[in-house]
């Protein structure tokens, strides 16, 4: 433990003696205790924005980082027809907590992440080197969700964009209201992959394309223009 001490990734010394430094911070042992500063040192190598989660778990500090990410949407198709089949709102707010419950089970058993739901709409983010378990989540995700939807009757599909580059990630907005979010044109890129084409598919960029194993490309096909990949249905 001692040889962390006082010292920065970049060997700048901390001013306090009980500070310890991750990066170019300096956080005190005593502050936020000896437990979560060991797993602070631990993780100080693989910076991701899981472990950039973490982090913040731990100091409450904002440090937005950028990243390769893996970013993807969600989005339930003709929603409209299931909202007048159910009518009651209470029903519906039901169903949607449901098929939420669903995503976020299939990402965090990963080292992905869930950062926002809005309706019928979600937002995930995967780490750079996991841009390929990422995409076989994804799909993982579509299967089980539709099943869901089977089960009760509705056809509906889920279509779901995804695309990997360059974002900014961190903690975003104030009080109880300041979550983790990632910005950047990465994330407009994949929202707006396929325009709006496509419907009911996984569709992903070429340049996730390029970050999955020969195994998983055997389940895409390519599609022009724009160039865009389409998840073979199962």
């Amino acid at each position: 433990m001692e040889i962390y001490q006082g010292i920065g990734l970049d060997n700048k010394r901390c001013q306090i003696e009980d500070d310890y430094a991750f990066g170019d911070l300096c956080i005190n042992c005593q502050t936020y205790g000896l437990t979560s500063m060991l797993r602070l040192l631990d993780i100080r190598a693989n910076w991701t924005p899981t472990i950039l989660e973490h982090f913040m778990e731990f100091s409450n500090a904002s440090i937005p980082e950028t990243v390769n990410v893996l970013v993807a949407f969600i989005d339930i198709q003709g929603l409209r027809t299931i909202s007048d089949a159910l009518k009651d709102p209470v029903k519906l707010f039901s169903f949607l907590d449901s098929w939420a419950k669903i995503v976020i089970k299939e990402v965090e058993g990963t080292d992905g992440k869930v950062l926002k739901f809005i309706g019928d709409e979600c937002l995930i983010v995967f780490p750079d080197q996991s841009a390929d378990s990422g995409i076989q989540t994804l799909l993982s995700a579509k299967r089980k969700v539709e099943k869901y939807f089977k089960s009760l009757g509705y056809a509906n599909k889920v279509r779901i964009t995804a695309h990997y580059g360059e974002a900014a990630i961190g903690e975003f907005g104030a009080g109880t209201c300041r979550n983790l979010d990632v910005i950047g044109e990465t994330v407009n890129t994949a929202a707006g992959l396929g325009r709006g084409e496509h419907r009911g598919q996984l569709i992903i960029s070429s340049q996730a394309f390029r970050k999955l194993s020969p195994v998983t490309r055997k389940r895409f096909h390519k599609y022009t223009p724009p160039i865009v990949y389409l998840a073979e249905d199962e």
